[in-house]
Formats: C-alpha cells, sequence, structure tokens
C-alpha cells in the first residue's frame, strides 16, 4: 500500500500538498499451488501465499474434456476465510481429470493468476440412484422397459457403468412385492442395453419398475419407482348361460381385484341355410355383432330370439393397457315348448296317471302328445323333467336328486334330465309326499335347459302309510324301581305315513326276557316307569301309531258301517319298533346283610347273599367297618372304608361278588361291618350292620391241677382280648402212648376225645377218664369267630 499527496508548481515554487491518498498495488499469484487430498468429486487445495496476501482467494478449476481434448474452465470457486494456503474444492466431477489455478482477491479485484497446479484425478464412488424408467407396449404378459443411458458424467459415480439391475413390483391381490425382474450386462461390443421386455407377467396386474446402476465400486441405490401399468387382460372364460324359450341369459364373474374399464360381448346365430355350401364351420354362422358394456356389468340379456334355436357368444375385458383376448365360444340353444308332448292334436291335456301305478311317495306320469311318436316333432329334444306339485300349497318341486346329465360332458347343468330318452312316454315320479294331493307338469329339455312347464295333469292322491321305524329311545336311571324314557317327536310327514300321529307305543324288556305288552303314550315324548325290580337291566323301543289305528281308513269301511282295523293295531305292531335303547339298571336296592364265612386269627372272609335283581350287574361294592372292641385303639369309633370291583356281565372286575377279605385284623376281636353296591347307576340302600368276630389266639399256660380216679380238673390263662367275646372252650383230650409216656411229651397225632365247656370259666373237670391211665389234654377257645 502507498500514500500519495500532490502539489503544484510554478516559476515562484511548489505550492502546499493536499491531502494524502492511499493506494494499494495489485497482490501477486500465490507460488507452487499444489493438491494434498483427492476424494470422490472433491480435493484439497494448497499454495504458498506471497507476503501481505489476505486471505481471500479465487480457484479456477479446469477439467479436462476426452470428447473434446480440451481444457474446460468451470466456475471460480471462492474463498474469504480460513487458512491463507488451504481451499477445500467441492461440487467436482467424480472420476474426472482436474487442474487448478488460484488468484488473490484485493480491493482493486482478482489479481493475476497463478500458474497451473499438477493434474490429478478424482476418485469415483457408488453410482447414485438410477434414473426413472418408463412403460410401454403393454401386452397380457409383457411389458417394456426403457430408460436413459447412465455415462461418467451424470450418476455412475465417476467410474463407467458395468450393468443395470431392473426390479418390478406386481401390484396384485396375494404376493407381489420388489423382486430382480434381471440384471444387464454389456453385449459383445461393450453395449449395455437401455430397455427390457419383461416377459411371463400376469394378465390384468399393474406393475412398476425401478433401476440400480453397478460400476467398478458396486450396486448403487435403486432409482425412482415407474408410474404403473397394468398388463392386458387376459382370456375370459366362457359366460354362463342360461335359457329360456325366446331368452338367453349371459352371466359371468371376473376375477377379484381387476382393472377393467369394459366388456365387449359378441353375439352370433345359427345361418341355419339349407342351399348355402359351409367350407367351415363359421360358414354355418351369421357374423359376430360386438357390444360394449361397461365394466360394472356382469349380465347380459338377449330377447326375441327364435324358441329351440342355436345362438353362440363370446367375450372380451378391456383396462386401460388394451382389450384382452376373446374367451372360448359358448354354444347356447333357446327352450322348447311342451306341447306337442302334453297336448293332444285337440289341444287338450294328454297327461294321464293310472291309479295302479300310485304308492305312497311315487306315481308314474304318461304323456300321449304327437311327438311321443312322431320324430319330426321332436326338435332338438334329449330328455324330460317331471314337476310334481303339490295342490293344496302349490309346492313345486323339480325332483334335482333324481336328474341325470345326458352328455357325456355336457358345457352346463341345463342338460339335466329325469331320463335322457326323447323317444319315451312315461316316468314313474319318485319323492313325493304320502297321502297329498298332486298335479304333474312336463317340460322338455334341450341343450339349453329346461323348457316351459305344461298345463297340468289330472289330480291324484298318494296313499298313507303306518309310521317309520323310530330312532332309539333314551333311558336314565331315577331309582332302585324307577326308570325316565324320553324319544323325539316324530315330525317328518313321511316318516308319519302321511297322517297325524295319536300316541307312541312304548316296549319294556327285561334284560334275556321277551317285550312286555307295551304301555300307549298319548300326550307328550317320555313317559317314567315305577314299580320296577332293584338292580334289573331293561331295555326299551318304541313304535310311533297315526291315525291308521284310530279313524277310519279311506276305502276300508265294512259294509255293516263300521271299520276295518288291522289286527297290528292292537298289538301296536304295524310299524317296526325302534332300536332297543342303551341298556339300563334301575338303581341297586337295599344291600343284603354281610355275615361271617370264615376267620383266622388276624383276618375274616365276609360274603353275602347275591344283591337282588340282575346277575351279573354290580360294577363295584363298597364296605366299611370299625374295631367296636378296643376303644383304646387309635381308629376307635372311626370307619375304614373300601371300594372293590365287582362282577359284571361277562368281564371279571375284581376278587369276585361272594366275598372279600379283612385282613391285618386284631385276634379275639369284634368288627362292625356295612355293604353296598352299585351297578353303574348309582349307589343303592346300605346294608344292616353285621358284627364279625375274628378267632381268639392259642392258648397257653394249661395246667392239670387236681386228678382223681377218672376224673381231671384243668385251668388254663384266657387268651388276649376281650373276655366276653368268649363263648366257652374245646377241651380235646386222649390216652397217652407209651413212647410219650416214656419222653413225657406229646411225640404222635392221633384222634382226639372232644368235650365243651361254656362260658368265659378258665377251669374245667374232665370226667369219664380211665383210672390209672395216662392223658393228653389241649384247650382252644370259641368265639363268634369259631374255634
Amino acid at each position: 500500500g502507498y500514500d500519495v499527496r500532490v502539489a503544484a508548481v510554478n516559476v515562484a515554487g511548489s505550492g502546499a500538498y493536499g491531502e494524502n491518498l492511499h493506494i494499494k498495488t495489485q497482490a501477486a499469484p500465490p507460488d507452487f499451488v499444489y493438491v494434498t487430498r483427492i476424494g470422490p468429486g472433491d480435493c484439497d487445495l494448497r499454495w504458498a501465499p506471497q507476503p501481505g496476501a489476505t486471505p481471500q482467494y479465487s480457484v479456477f478449476p479446469f477439467r479436462w474434456i476426452p470428447a473434446s481434448q480440451a481444457w474446460l474452465e468451470e466456475a471460480a470457486k471462492s474463498k474469504s476465510k480460513g487458512e491463507i494456503d488451504f481451499f477445500f474444492v467441492a461440487g467436482l466431477v467424480k472420476g474426472a481429470n482436474y487442474t487448478f489455478q488460484v488468484a488473490t482477491i484485493s480491493d482493486l479485484g482478482v489479481g493475476q493468476r497463478s500458474a497451473m497446479s499438477h493434474e490429478v484425478t478424482t476418485t469415483s464412488s457408488l453410482p447414485e440412484p438410477g434414473p426413472r424408467p418408463v412403460l410401454s407396449d403393454p401386452s397380457t404378459q409383457g411389458l417394456k422397459v426403457t430408460w436413459p443411458r447412465v455415462d461418467t458424467n451424470d450418476g455412475n459415480g465417476g467410474s463407467p457403468t458395468t450393468a443395470y439391475v431392473l426390479y418390478s413390483f406386481a401390484h396384485r391381490y396375494a404376493g407381489g412385492g420388489w423382486k430382480t425382474a434381471t440384471t444387464l450386462v454389456p453385449d459383445a461390443n461393450g453395449v449395455i442395453a437401455t430397455s427390457y421386455v419383461a416377459a411371463g407377467l400376469l394378465p390384468d396386474v399393474n406393475y412398476q419398475f425401478k433401476i440400480a446402476v453397478v460400476n467398478k465400486n458396486g450396486q448403487g441405490p435403486a432409482g425412482p419407482e415407474s408410474d404403473k401399468m397394468p398388463t392386458v387382460p387376459g382370456k375370459l372364460d366362457a359366460p354362463f348361460q342360461e335359457a329360456f324359450l325366446k331368452t338367453i341369459l349371459l352371466t359371468w364373474t371376473p376375477p377379484e381385484n381387476n382393472s377393467y374399464v369394459a366388456y365387449r360381448i359378441y353375439f352370433s346365430r345359427y345361418a341355419n341355410d339349407p342351399n348355402g355350401i359351409a367350407q367351415n364351420e363359421e360358414d354355418l354362422w351369421s357374423p359376430w355383432t360386438a357390444q360394449i358394456l361397461p365394466a360394472s356389468t356382469t349380465l347380459q340379456k338377449y330377447d326375441s330370439l327364435k324358441p329351440d334355436y342355436p345362438y353362440r357368444f363370446k367375450i372380451a375385458a378391456r383396462n386401460p393397457s388394451g382389450w384382452g383376448a376373446d374367451s372360448e365360444n359358448v354354444v347356447s340353444r333357446t327352450t322348447i315348448v311342451s306341447d306337442p308332448w302334453s297336448m293332444d292334436v285337440n289341444s287338450q291335456v294328454a297327461l294321464q296317471v293310472s291309479d295302479p301305478t300310485i304308492t305312497t311317495t311315487t306315481a308314474e306320469l304318461v304323456w300321449t302328445g304327437p311327438a311321443s311318436s312322431n320324430s319330426n316333432l321332436r326338435g332338438s329334444a334329449i330328455g324330460f323333467r317331471i314337476t310334481a306339485c303339490q295342490a293344496k300349497s302349490l309346492i313345486c318341486d323339480t325332483g334335482e336328486e333324481y336328474l341325470v346329465n345326458c352328455q357325456a360332458d355336457p358345457p352346463n347343468i341345463y342338460t339335466r334330465s329325469h331320463e335322457c330318452d326323447r323317444t319315451k312316454n312315461k316316468y314313474m315320479r319318485q319323492g313325493l309326499l304320502k297321502n297329498t294331493n298332486y298335479y304333474f307338469e312336463l317340460s322338455i329339455v334341450n341343450s339349453g335347459g329346461e323348457g316351459p312347464r305344461s298345463k297340468a295333469s289330472p289330480q291324484i292322491r298318494t296313499k298313507a302309510s303306518y309310521p317309520d321305524q323310530m330312532s332309539r329311545p333314551l333311558a336314565s336311571s331315577l331309582s332302585s324301581d324307577s326308570i325316565l324314557v324320553t324319544w323325539d317327536r316324530l315330525v317328518d310327514w313321511n316318516s308319519r305315513g302321511g297322517l297325524d300321529i295319536t300316541g307312541y307305543a312304548l316296549f319294556k324288556q327285561v334284560s334275556g326276557f321277551s317285550y312286555d305288552a307295551g304301555e300307549v303314550v298319548y300326550e307328550g315324548t317320555s313317559f317314567t316307569y315305577t314299580g320296577l325290580p332293584s338292580n334289573t337291566k331293561l331295555n326299551f323301543a318304541l313304535v310311533a301309531e297315526n291315525t291308521w289305528c284310530t279313524i277310519c281308513p279311506l276305502d276300508i269301511i265294512v259294509p255293516e258301517g263300521g271299520c276295518f282295523f288291522e289286527a297290528c293295531c292292537a298289538t301296536h305292531s304295524c310299524s317296526a319298533k325302534s332300536q332297543n335303547s342303551i341298556s339300563v339298571s334301575t338303581k341297586v336296592g337295599k344291600m343284603t346283610l354281610p355275615r361271617l364265612e370264615s376267620a383266622t386269627i388276624y383276618d375274616t372272609i365276609v360274603t353275602w347273599d347275591p344283591v337282588p335283581g340282575t346277575p351279573n350287574n354290580i360294577k363295584h361294592f363298597k364296605i366299611r367297618f370299625r374295631d367296636i372292641d378296643r376303644a383304646d385303639k387309635d381308629d376307635s369309633g372311626g370307619w375304614v372304608e373300601r371300594t372293590f370291583a365287582g362282577t359284571v356281565e361277562g368281564t371279571v372286575q375284581g376278587i369276585g361278588i361272594k366275598n372279600h377279605a379283612l385282613v391285618n385284623l386284631d385276634p379275639n376281636n369284634r368288627y362292625e361291618v356295612i355293604l353296598n353296591a352299585d351297578n353303574g347307576f348309582g349307589y343303592g340302600a346300605e346294608s344292616d350292620p353285621a358284627i364279625l368276630m375274628t378267632k381268639a389266639n392259642q392258648m397257653e399256660s394249661i395246667v392239670v391241677v387236681a386228678v382223681r380216679a377218672t376224673e381231671a380238673t384243668l385251668t388254663w390263662q384266657a387268651p388276649p382280648g376281650r373276655q366276653n367275646n368268649i363263648l366257652g372252650y374245646n377241651v380235646s383230650y386222649r390216652e397217652a402212648t407209651h413212647t410219650e409216656i416214656v419222653l413225657n411229651r406229646v411225640s404222635e397225632t392221633l384222634p382226639l376225645s372232644y368235650v365243651t365247656s361254656v362260658g368265659t370259666a378258665t377251669r374245667f373237670d374232665v370226667i369219664n377218664l380211665k383210672s390209672n391211665a395216662t392223658y393228653v389234654f389241649s384247650v382252644a377257645p370259641i368265639n363268634g369267630g369259631g374255634i
């Protein structure tokens, strides 16, 4: 910077100086501009600043353009703060060659530029998001996808593109999601295509595509999605047709989630030109005429057609991408009137039902119109249908369950007839209601379906019958002498025989015996048997009875003016009995008294008389017992309860039904025992209590305390236990053998003589002995359990 002032000079000399003016010279350009770091699209630039320079500089990038073989100067970048010898240069093209100049900026502007820096190349990176594709040329299963080429100047990360990855998304009801459609790589000439025809797509489905670019560094992110475009609709199913005498109704069902905007229906009639010569099938039909319908329509009606005449149809759908393929042709035919079969030449109804053919549910209809015998009047008839109408309710039944297909591969269900024989003139109509007035209507069937029904035949009445066999009743045990039986009311008209139900006959059978005469129940659907024997297995069967057994049947009145009823009415056997109910037993009555079968010192065997009722019918026994002698025992006064299996017919489930062992008892002890039984329907009343006793223990300390000529007095120690339980003692004796006398002990087993003492005394005189003889004595206690 410099200060300058000026003064004027004349011949007289120099005048006064003016004010100082401060001026600056331009700064010299920086020295030694160089790059210290290179990145993808940026670098760090440094230089040697001139003395006195400010941190304001302008950087001038130059990029090498291979196509023009020249350096292109890009927009200058200014630096106004920070280090005076450093600048971060951003916004460069990735993978490009650069060189730089730097100039100082002062008050006087941008100064002289420096010399060029050395040449550098920015690095490359993953590509930028791919370009947005465009869809075109839709077909039923394909779309064309195109996109702009990506080169080193616009989005491939500064590195040549090596591939394009194409993704597709199918917008459909189920499935979908982004999927890899294809990967495009360079061809033999090193060129990568920028279009792709996606094939194998679903018809009438909206698709989107997106693209990712690949370079040497890898695959970049996918770019923006294309607009949606649907594929062209596929081939529709042929429409369903319903034919009438002069009308054909077409219906169709489009697939879910379709994008249709219109339908195109084609119509053609049979040409029927006897003078024409048909070269192919198309010559037999009139030219197609088309009608466009909105997509909201799924029904089309064609009126004023010719009866018994063939027509054909096909359909196609359109969506925003175009028309789909036409469906297969469907050939239909208007139906036939039945008059040539059902009316005679005098226009009178020619339908008859003969009485001998009338049963409870069938009747044979005969038609005698001229078409029955004249084949020229039958047209395209395939078969016939007989509709039965109830005269009172006017409910008509076509008898669908009896229809058959009249072709091996019929195009629709309207070729179904009662019989596929147009030459027949009679048919036995089944499935009628009993005791019901009917009339019949005849309709003729051709490939188009059932034609209009004829006028009604004369009325007939089907026959009545006795009720059908009923389902089995349900029996429930209530007590030891009563059982409740229930059943379902017979409501079906035919099951009732076409008459009202007047009552139900209920039969009872004791297992192994015949049925009884039966009980008639006039009200309700249940009956309770009372006064039955206990523990008795019973079966029940049921018969429904209708007015056939209570009101004079039609045409069966005897001449005397009375009624004639079948003998089965009196025995309730006009209908078959139902299946037996599941066997049920009355509950067990009072259990029989337990008693002692045998006893030991520690055990007793309890027995009892068989439980009254059906043999082998007890599932479980329950026994309760308690010690009533030993007040000092822990269980004194407490009951011990045990359940054990009984014997059911056909299977032995336990120890039996005649006895049960009580073990681990105390000797010479009384026990109170109560029994109960269950036959599967509950326990009955308990037995009365019985007192049973274990035997007393073996005697000890027998002593002969006195001996006389023919007598001996014995004493002994009483056995353990309650002394009052002892009823007496059994004293046995015999003469000792010579060996026993020598050995002074009993060594042989020989017959004994017995004598019994009564009471609890432990002293007894044995009399009537031999004098001067040696005897052996033993004593055994006697109580309620035995000796």
